[in-house]
């Protein structure tokens, strides 16, 4: 397989313009995973304190001002049937929208004033009465009346045919007295209005019980006339005998049908004969009959004397080229062609007479068959009219056994309501639970207070942890990055510090610790920056970071040192004219370095120093002498040829600069690169710096690769703890190379002479 880097492109390929400006930031991604994990503890001890907060809270609300409440419970009865004559059935619909009724009526203004002016409430209820007591001793019922309003409720209990009313307050002897008083204004007034309802009730019944009796009068005589005048033992008779003929000229009629069927086929199929392009297929009967016709007979015999008299002629000698036996012949031809005329001739006329004659056989059947039917039908009316009188009297008799059952039931409902009294039991809300003075209170309940308190106090401590959570502006991992519109994360790295195996080497980590998660994580990168710039064509890449203290120059070295190690030509420019390290990491001299080279006193070539790693060759240009790193070159046209340079001597060249936020130096290697690499460290730089950063370099001709997050927090998003320490633990049992206890090796310079360290 061929290792070769795609040529570069003499210039870089355009990229659209975005359709709108990028935000500057994004709505931090909120992991409620990550979150729960994050602030545990903190959770842990908010429940255990909304507990506490719960106990406390029931504690004070029972000693401070507790409720007791006073129930009386009634059930609702269906109502009778307002007609009186059907049979009660219960409509669930509206029974249930009675019980409301009934429970805004027990809490209705003119109820609870009937109580407030009611004299026994202040006997009934002194604790709770004496507050509306004037300072003249009259009693204040328009605001005692306001308070119950508060105090007393009412709502019907759910999947029953319940309704309870409550009366709520601290003192149980008060609530119960209360209670009392509602209830019996409330049955008061059920009771009036029950003797209003009986009192029709019993009317209607009444009505009812004449109106039955006149429709069986009526019935009676009509039942009566119609036995006298038809006389009915006679119309049984009849009706048997009618019955008896209808059935005989059914059966009739069904073999009439079953023959003529037959016939009509038979002549549908005669018919197709006649209209086929193959003519009549005649059958062996016909045949026979024909060839049985005097005419044939007779044909055939004068045909049977001519083949004797050519018989002869033969026995004569005579041949057949004679004259006479050629006349003989003639004569036997036209015989033969005689006989099959004459054939077809009497088959025709035999077909045709069987055929007029099935039609005449289905005429008639037809006649019959239309008889039987008028006949039919005459016979039916006629059964019709003796049914009918028949079903009439029977009716009018069931009609008056229904009414002598419903006068029956009319007179019992009438008794009933005559004897019965203003009892309980005759109104449609029956008490099933009278009131009763609480022994204990319903509010506050130790089972409800101390949910609420830990749902209180979690809540308002998450609400807080969100709160801080969404505020909080810094990168905390890799989420918090992607929700920002077009924005590309090429890979993270975790934070060395959680890494066992890294030490303190994570400027080189690749080369020193390559078994750390760390070292892998930089190869994985490795694989994602070197496939897009072989897409793209391209050759010499800035990484850069916002802000200083981001690792931009460890990531260079790393990304170096690791792009080395698949066997590419590597360059590392430091173009940190500020803060230079990179040939401190890789032990090299300080200059001659970029700074010589941009002043025309060195070449790149001379300029380049060497660095062996793990067998493989790295070059370098360091930063230059101190005398010769002036900022303002880095955006001159020898830059620009030096990069140019770089691209066809190098499979790839990595540069680092100053951050961005303090210096414009990665700005103006922007417009002379291929392509860039932004390094943010993770809580360290907020999302809004990364977002104005990442806008300003969109338009460069440098294509902006992605984002890096370095440093990322196993509790913030990056690589998981668990994975690190098994990640440690397994590459410390591989004895096969060196392990996260092998000392460091110092770089070894290659070459000679001004290309030396």
């Amino acid at each position: 397989m061929s290792s070769a880097v795609p040529p570069r492109p003499s210039t870089p390929a355009p990229r659209p313009a975005p359709t709108s400006a990028p935000s500057a930031g994004g709505a931090p991604a909120i992991d409620p995973i990550k979150l729960l994990k994050k602030w545990k503890y903190v959770l842990a001890a908010a429940v255990v304190a909304g507990g506490v907060f719960g106990v406390v809270a029931h504690y004070a609300w029972l000693f401070i001002y507790p409720i007791y409440e006073s129930t009386v419970t009634f059930e609702a009865l269906p109502p009778q049937s307002e007609t009186l004559l059907e049979q009660q059935t219960i409509d669930e619909d509206a029974l249930e929208q009675f019980m409301a009724t009934q429970a805004d009526r027990m809490t209705s203004d003119t109820l609870l004033e009937r109580v407030a002016q009611d004299p026994r409430l202040q006997a009934e209820a002194p604790n709770w009465s004496k507050k509306f007591v004037q300072d003249d001793g009259s009693f204040d019922f328009i605001e005692a009346m306001d308070k119950l309003d508060d105090r007393v409720s009412a709502r019907p209990v759910g999947g029953t045919f319940y309704v309870r009313m409550k009366v709520a307050w601290k003192n149980p002897t008060d609530a119960a007295g209360i209670a009392r008083l509602v209830r019996e204004a409330y049955q008061n007034d059920l009771t009036n209005q029950n003797s209003a309802v009986n009192s029709e009730r019993r009317s209607a019944i009444q009505d009812s019980i004449q109106e039955t009796e006149r429709k069986i009068e009526n019935l009676d005589e009509r039942r009566s006339r119609l036995i006298r005048d038809e006389q009915i033992t006679g119309l049984v008779e009849q009706a048997t005998i009618t019955r008896e003929k209808l059935s005989i000229i059914a059966r009739e009629k069904n073999n009439i049908g079953l023959e003529l069927q037959a016939m009509q086929t038979q002549l549908e199929r005669m018919n197709e004969m006649v209209q086929s392009e193959g003519g009549v297929r005649y059958s062996d009967t016909q045949r026979q009959t024909v060839e049985m016709s005097p005419i044939l007979q007779q044909m055939k015999a004068n045909k049977e004397l001519l083949e004797t008299r050519l018989n002869e002629l033969r026995r004569m000698g005579i041949m057949p080229g004679h004259r006479e036996y050629k006349i003989v012949e003639n004569q036997i031809a036209a015989t033969e062609q005689q006989i099959s005329i004459t054939r077809e001739r009497e088959l025709a006329s035999l077909f045709d007479a069987e055929k007029d004659l099935l039609e005449s056989e289905i005429r008639q059947a037809q006649a019959q068959i239309a008889n039987m039917l008028a006949e039919e039908e005459e016979l039916e009316v006629e059964l019709q009219d003796v049914t009918r009188t028949i079903t009439e009297i029977n009716d009018i008799t069931d009609q008056i056994e229904a009414m002598n059952d419903t006068l029956a039931e009319l007179q019992l409902r009438l008794r009933d309501i005559e004897t019965s009294t203003s009892t309980s039991s005759s109104n449609r809300m029956v008490v099933r639970e009278f009131e009763r003075p609480a022994d204990r209170p319903s509010l506050p309940q130790l089972f409800l207070s101390i949910p609420a308190g830990v749902l209180l106090i979690s809540g308002l401590t998450a609400g807080i942890i969100l709160a801080a959570e969404f505020l909080d502006q810094r990168v905390k991992s890799p989420a918090d990055l992607a929700a920002m519109p077009r924005t590309k994360i090429l890979g993270t790295v975790p934070l060395a510090d959680e890494d066992p195996t890294v030490g303190g080497h994570f400027d080189t980590v690749v080369r020193d610790a390559p078994r750390s998660v760390v070292a892998e994580s930089f190869r994985q990168l490795r694989t994602t920056v070197l496939k897009k710039l072989d897409d793209g064509g391209h050759k010499t890449c800035l990484v850069f970071s916002g802000m200083p203290g981001s690792g931009a120059s460890a990531m260079v070295a790393n990304l170096a040192m690791a792009s080395a190690f698949v066997d590419r030509n590597v360059l590392v420019i430091d173009a940190n004219f500020r803060r230079p390290t990179l040939h401190t990491l890789f032990g090299l001299r300080e200059g001659p370095g970029l700074g010589d080279v941009l002043a025309g006193d060195a070449t790149l070539a001379s300029a380049v120093q060497e660095v062996s790693v793990e067998g493989r060759t790295l070059h370098i240009l360091a930063a230059g002498s101190p005398s010769k790193r002036m900022f303002e070159r880095l955006g001159t046209a020898p830059m620009t040829a030096l990069l140019q340079q770089a691209g066809a001597e190098y499979d790839v060249a990595f540069l680092d600069c100053a951050p961005a936020i303090v210096a414009g130096d990665a700005s103006s290697l922007a417009q002379r690169c291929d392509a860039s690499i932004l390094v943010t460290r993770a809580l360290a730089e907020t999302r809004g710096m990364v977002g104005r950063v990442k806008n300003e370099f969109a338009d460069a001709p440098a294509v902006l690769l992605g984002i890096v997050v370095n440093a990322v927090r196993s509790a913030a998003g990056g690589y998981m703890k668990r994975n690190i320490r098994t990640s440690a633990e397994y590459h410390a049992h591989d004895q096969s190379g060196p392990g996260p206890n092998t000392a460091p090796k110092k770089p070894e310079p290659v070459g000679s002479g001004e290309n030396s360290a």
